[in-house]
């Protein structure tokens, strides 16, 4: 079994109600990929305040309304995914 941590993914929205999204490389399927913002919840930190330092360094967006929305669980690891 795999032990992921923490992560967090970020549906944020602009002013105008689009989507944010950023091109990542991912080594899995050897190419660029659409994804939202985010990555692994720092000790000490929560979801939310992962999910706001993620999104500034990931796209230079800043929010101040931010919000958990729901944990999720895989069946191969322990680790858990964080939506805000």
């Amino acid at each position: 079994m795999f032990d992921g941590g923490q992560t967090v993914g970020v549906l944020a929205l602009t002013p105008e109600g689009r989507l944010v999204m950023v091109r990542q490389f991912r080594p899995g399927p050897d190419r660029v990929v659409l994804n939202v913002p985010g990555g692994f919840v720092d000790a000490g930190e929560t979801p939310v305040e992962a999910a706001a330092r993620e999104l500034t360094e990931e796209t230079g967006f800043v929010s101040t309304d931010l919000a958990h929305v729901v944990t999720a669980m895989s069946a191969s690891s322990t680790g858990q995914r964080h939506v805000v």
